[in-house]
């Protein structure tokens, strides 16, 4: 089994590679991980680099156990977050044909970060046609764990190599921007993303 942390909206680098993967245990029992994108993605816009996070209880400094973390729902974050995913995505290609759906998900409320994640996991793995059985971790069992991305690190070129090209909104702009969220992905090349994620290179180390 392969033992991956919560993320929300997981980097392309991460959709690669559960592309290849049959089977997965979503960890919940490890400490909430601050500068992680646990509770946070990245996505081009007009005006550069976004990133979108998710406010917690207790703010990032948070230890508890990733599946005790709860939102802070006093903010309204999935209205402030689903304003700026459409107006970066509004003009790309495919954005039209999944936002429907998406809209719906950034309505429901959710208490847990870990039930957030798993809403948005479900959705984008059913939307770039991965077949994935998928178990949430409570104890440590045998298995590879991961090494998935930080915001810190994320496009350095172990994360990078072999990852689709293609084109992004702004990059006449800000030129193409690797490894961003795996929504980025599916915004700009619609049904041909997952084939994308089967088709090319596994990163370096992987």
């Amino acid at each position: 089994m392969l033992f991956i942390e919560s993320q929300y909206f997981p980097c392309v680098t991460v959709s690669k590679i559960l592309s290849k993967k049959t089977h997965i245990g979503i960890l919940l029992c490890e400490p909430f991980r601050k500068m992680s994108f646990q509770n946070r993605c990245i996505i081009p816009t007009a005006n550069g680099l976004v990133g979108l996070s998710v406010p917690l209880v207790g703010g990032r400094g948070n230890r508890l156990p990733m599946g005790q973390v709860r939102i802070d729902n006093k903010q309204r974050w999935q209205t402030t977050h689903w304003r700026t995913i459409t107006s970066a995505y509004n003009r790309s290609p495919f954005f039209e044909f999944y936002a429907h759906s998406l809209e719906t998900m950034f309505h429901t409320p959710v208490e847990f970060l870990h039930e957030w994640n798993g809403l948005v996991f479900s959705w984008l793995t059913d939307q770039l046609k991965l077949s994935l059985f998928v178990e949430n971790i409570n104890m440590i069992s045998d298995g590879h764990r991961l090494d998935q991305p930080l915001p810190s690190n994320y496009q350095e070129e172990r994360f990078v190599a072999g990852l689709p090209v293609y084109q992004q909104v702004f990059q006449e702009r800000h030129g193409f921007t690797p490894n961003v969220s795996s929504m980025d992905l599916l915004f700009c090349t619609g049904p041909k993303a997952g084939q994308l994620l089967k088709q090319s290179g596994m990163p370096n180390g992987f």
